[in-house]
């Protein structure tokens, strides 16, 4: 902030006029709380009205402890809520899909999906539905401004490769195994 500025501001502060504060400004060496504090002994400025001070009265010992400590577990409660209210906003704007050729089978939000897995007393069955899909066709990605992602989704295809590259090797092996057969029963 230049000269200028810093007598305007506290002109606007004080109450006093531009040449006053300007002339307090310099004989403080162009700072504004100890020009503020010449122009209170010089009697320019009502203490009452002024907006900057050098004091600060203590708060009484045992209500500032009371205060502190609910103000500390009511603002830590509060952030809390705050920030579950933020994952749930999230979760409603984005999607958790389910595809099979190409096509989007089922498509709930992701704070659902969500509960669905926290609520469901089996949460490794889930996750083992979940594999079997994969192998059974289905694919799953999120959609959204927030998980809607090229690197989430790219997770999710990486999982879909190895399930079909499983398959694609449990077919294999299962080919091999009968044309070894065949060639047997010549």
């Amino acid at each position: 902030m230049d000269h200028m500025e810093m007598a305007e501001k506290l002109r606007e502060k004080a109450n006093v006029g531009y040449e006053d504060a300007k002339a307090a400004l310099e004989e403080a060496n162009w700072d504004i709380l100890d020009a503020m504090v010449i122009l209170e002994k010089q009697g320019k400025v009502n203490p009452l009205t002024a907006t900057y001070t050098t004091k600060q009265e203590p708060p009484e010992q045992e209500e500032y402890q009371t205060h502190q400590k609910g103000e500390g577990f009511l603002s830590m409660i509060g952030r809390f809520f705050k920030w579950l209210g933020k994952i749930i906003e999230k979760g409603n704007r984005n999607n958790f899909n389910v595809e099979k050729n190409g096509s989007t089978t089922v498509s709930i939000p992701v704070t659902a999906f969500a509960l669905l897995l926290i609520i469901f007393p089996i949460l490794p069955f889930t996750c083992f539905l979940l594999i079997v899909g994969l192998f059974c066709g289905y694919s799953y990605s999120f959609s959204g401004p927030d998980l809607g992602r090229d690197d989430v989704n790219n997770v999710m295809g990486k999982a879909n490769k190895v399930a079909d590259d499983i398959k694609d090797e449990f077919k294999s092996a299962a080919n091999g195994g009968n044309n070894a057969n065949s060639d047997d029963s010549k």
